[in-house]
């Protein structure tokens, strides 16, 4: 019962979705030549076109999406571990169940947005995790020297580099990993040295 109910919904959404684009195609019909209509392939290609860019916007929304739960709970754990804030125990252990029953909530919305890869995009994608997860290390011992490393591989991120240190290898390796890792590996960047400030 309830499969046919979604399927149903499914079918109704895929309709509207489809009169929209319709309608958007008629206005412009109307606006350029009223006495020229344009092929059934034509107008199917134009409503493709029109849902290639909903599932881009959709994408986006969702990764901006994922970013924001991670930061909240990010929020709620530095809020948890903070011991410096003087309150009574009372207020602690409120503290204390209001943050975990924020949690709780926030890990119970799930978002995934896959990206699709080949063989190499996969390679290239896991030699850059393991060089950022080496970094991340090296800010524990060396901050300045992890500071410098992180700015020229942010450097080979970047289509105008901030400096003069570009790391060479390390921008091989992030070209050759989908356009949506590049993102990724840029924001990651972006945030080691924002902690830093």
């Amino acid at each position: 019962m309830i499969r046919l109910r979604l399927l149903k919904r499914y079918r109704d959404l895929f309709q509207r979705f489809i009169g929209l684009c319709n309608d958007t195609i008629m206005a412009e019909d109307n606006m350029v030549n009223t006495s020229e209509r344009e092929s059934e392939a034509h107008r199917t290609l134009r409503c493709l076109d029109e849902i290639g860019k909903r599932v881009t916007i959709l994408r986006e929304q969702a990764l901006t999406l994922m970013r924001e739960k991670e930061d909240m709970l990010l929020l709620l754990q530095d809020l948890q571990d903070n011991k410096s804030v003087a309150c009574s125990k009372a207020e602690r252990d409120e503290i204390q169940a209001i943050t975990e029953m924020l949690a709780w909530r926030c890990l119970t919305v799930e978002i995934s947005v896959t990206t699709p890869r080949d063989e190499n995009q996969e390679l290239a994608l896991s030699k850059v995790q393991t060089i950022l997860k080496d970094l991340e290390n090296m800010f524990k011992t060396d901050v300045e020297c992890a500071k410098r490393t992180a700015e020229s591989y942010l450097n080979a991120c970047l289509p105008e580099p901030r400096g003069n240190s570009t790391d060479h290898k390390f921008q091989g390796l992030v070209l050759g990993c989908a356009a949506d890792d590049q993102k990724a590996v840029r924001k990651r960047l972006d945030t080691l040295l924002a902690d830093l400030k």
